[in-house]
């Protein structure tokens, strides 16, 4: 079994990798596809990191195409998955990535919420010294100075540049990760007047732009690109970029890529005067639009679908969950339940804990008497009433064996929890189940014993069950049908 869940694990993460290189090449369709193999094949053996990774993957895919309301919802499901447990360089991505998604359509004040959650992330667990995160930090920086840059906030934009320095310094090999460095660095000179060395730039940045095309940085790196080209007017070299921009958007096929080169097209034209280009663009733009409703009317049919199937998806998981934690017969919950709620009953800030016993008196005579139907039934009705009278006090109740019930109450003094066993005592006897070979009477009855008291290094959940379980003895030694509550 072992072997066979490392296999798929080692198949999810092929899938994974072949997902990106498919990404690199531009074969976004591709990559979606094989990235859902990964997600699916994760979830299928339960490796949560797997899933956070695939899922922000299928995220930038998403986001890559136009589907940012899929995207997001992936990124979301990405950022519960890291908090639970314990990815944060996941719940980084999650939040940098949700802000690409409102950076994209300009909103850059909301994109900055969660850059700034990023950013908190990244100083918490101190990712940027992580020698395996150092990548994906730069690349977070490089997205919160974007937004600062658009915003016009240039000493945000400097102090994310000197960050980002020692970076990429460790990866002088990522010339791509350089190229987003430079161009907004160039940028940032060209505003505060250092020309010359924006001049001696350009030749690279020009080349950069032809070799560097991943399409997760594309529209980011060719609109800082472009719009540093129209503040230097460089008019023939700005041309030179949007050739190279709509030779690629050609071979990737993505229409929000097309989009954008024919505003830049656009703006180029008009910018030349050269008004009948500038017409043939904008009657362009009109079929590309069309085409673009029809696209968003397909990607909101499958978000529709993708949301239905997972509420559908929740909803069961929902059902398994409460099917897996409750006693099927008295509905109340199991033993195997209370060993996952062990953690919170035990939480150091707790005041006080009581841990009750309460088994049912001669509940073999009970059976033996009516049969096991009616002893079914007597349980069921017994679990009722303690749920009732339990419950209102926010405790929680387990059938711990055959005819046994814990009780856990917390934050309750002792004269309270006399009061519930009392409640217990009375409504059982209002119900008058028949018992009549019975030691402790006619009627069922019920021995109960709880202990109650607050925790210490001495007293752990285990030291307050073997107590109350003494307590209970000792109530069946007193002879049955009572309560004993102690400190």
């Amino acid at each position: 079994m072992k072997q066979d869940t490392e296999q798929l694990r080692q198949l999810a993460y092929d899938y994974l990798k072949d997902g990106r290189l498919e990404y690199e090449r531009g074969n976004t369709d591709d990559s979606i596809t094989l990235t859902e193999k990964a997600k699916n094949t994760f979830e299928t053996i339960g490796d949560k990191e797997g899933c956070a990774s695939s899922l922000n993957m299928l995220a930038v895919l998403l986001g890559a195409t136009g589907n940012g309301s899929m995207a997001i919802d992936q990124l979301f499901q990405c950022i519960e998955i890291a908090q639970k447990y314990g990815y944060p360089i996941y719940e980084m991505m999650g939040y940098v990535n949700i802000g690409c998604e409102y950076q994209v359509i300009g909103a850059h004040e909301k994109a900055l919420v969660y850059f700034n959650l990023a950013e908190e992330v990244i100083r918490k667990y101190h990712l940027d010294q992580d020698p395996n995160q150092k990548e994906r930090v730069l690349g977070a920086y490089i997205n919160m100075q974007d937004s600062y840059m658009s915003l016009k906030q240039y000493d945000m934009v400097e102090k994310f540049l000197i960050l980002e320095r020692p970076l990429i310094e460790y990866m002088p090999d990522e010339e791509w990760i350089r190229f987003d460095y430079d161009v907004m660095e160039s940028r940032v000179n060209w505003v505060l007047g250092k020309k010359d060395l924006v001049y001696e730039k350009l030749d690279y940045l020009i080349k950069c732009a032809t070799e560097y095309t991943a399409i997760g940085n594309y529209v980011q790196n060719f609109t800082e690109l472009c719009q540093l080209l129209i503040d230097m007017q460089e008019y023939d070299k700005w041309k030179q970029v949007i050739e190279i921009m709509e030779r690629y958007s050609t071979k990737a096929n993505v229409l929000d890529l097309k989009l954008f080169v024919n505003e830049m097209w656009r703006k180029w034209y008009q910018t030349m005067d050269d008004m009948p280009s500038y017409t043939k663009k904008c009657m362009e733009l009109t079929d590309l639009y069309n085409e673009k409703i029809e696209k968003d009317r397909y990607d909101k049919e499958a978000a529709y679908d993708v949301r239905v199937a997972l509420e559908n998806n929740e909803r069961e998981r929902k059902q398994a969950k409460k099917k897996s934690d409750t006693d099927q017969l008295t509905g109340v919950f199991n033993r195997y339940k209370l060993g996952e709620d062990l953690a919170g009953f035990c939480k150091k800030d707790l005041q006080r804990l009581c841990v009750g016993i309460l088994d049912i008196d001669c509940f073999k005579e009970k059976n033996d008497t009516y049969g096991h139907l009616s002893g079914d039934d007597c349980l069921k009705d017994i679990a009722s009433i303690i749920q009732d009278v339990v419950s209102k006090h926010s405790g929680k109740v387990y059938r711990y064996g055959g005819d046994e019930f814990l009780v856990v109450i917390l934050n309750h003094e002792n004269e309270a929890i006399k009061e519930i066993a009392d409640q217990i005592r009375q409504k059982l006897m209002e119900k008058a189940i028949p018992n009549e070979n019975s030691l402790a009477g006619v009627h069922v009855t019920l021995s109960q014993g709880y202990k109650n008291g607050k925790l210490s290094e001495n007293k752990d959940f285990r030291t307050f069950f073997d107590e109350a379980d003494k307590i209970l003895y000792r109530v069946k030694r007193g002879g049955r049908d009572n309560y004993i509550v102690e400190e």
